[in-house]
């Protein structure tokens, strides 16, 4: 990007740092003497400052991704198959052992009902029984059951499912 100081806004400036994942910038400035300073000194300074956005921004970005993948690696490394819903049951993680045992990719599963995932789906009654469930959650109530899921083509398996609510704490 070469920045000519003159033509954008700082708000313009700011904007591009946020839509852009790696900058280049060049900036060429003529020394135009005004009253007391020069410009090329005022480059120089607008340079520095927006060096310095620049590294927070790409520091903001790289806590953000460390934050984000911290609860992926703790999901990730439990034995049991694990899952994250929202309020109205979309499933919106899935452990890597979840996946795996039904051999499944995540885009298989995720932002899809719970009970319509692949583990589920294969019975009415077993989709009831979850559905009545997650229905117990939104009211505060863990459900705890023995139940046979779909773990491959005519493979099933008895896990014992519990479905803990968790809320946030505002």
């Amino acid at each position: 990007v070469t920045a000519m100081f003159g033509l954008m806004s700082l708000r313009q400036i700011l904007t591009l740092l946020k839509e852009k994942e790696s900058w280049a910038i060049s900036v060429t400035a003529q020394p135009i003497e005004l009253p007391g300073l020069a410009v090329s000194i005022l480059a120089f300074l607008v340079v520095v400052f927006l060096g310095r956005l620049i590294r927070q921004e790409v520091e903001a970005r790289e806590a953000l991704r460390k934050s984000e993948e911290h609860p992926r690696n703790i999901l990730d490394s439990l034995p049991i198959l694990a899952g994250l819903l929202t309020p109205d049951g979309t499933l919106i993680e899935a452990n890597k052992t979840a996946l795996e045992a039904a051999g499944l990719k995540p885009e298989d599963v995720l932002g899809k009902p719970f009970e319509e995932a692949y583990w589920w789906s294969y019975s009415e009654p077993i989709k009831q029984q979850l559905r009545e469930a997650i229905r117990r959650a939104l009211k505060g109530e863990a459900s705890r059951y023995d139940v046979v899921v779909r773990a491959g083509e005519n493979r099933f398996i008895t896990i014992d499912f519990c479905l803990q609510p968790l809320f946030d704490q505002a």
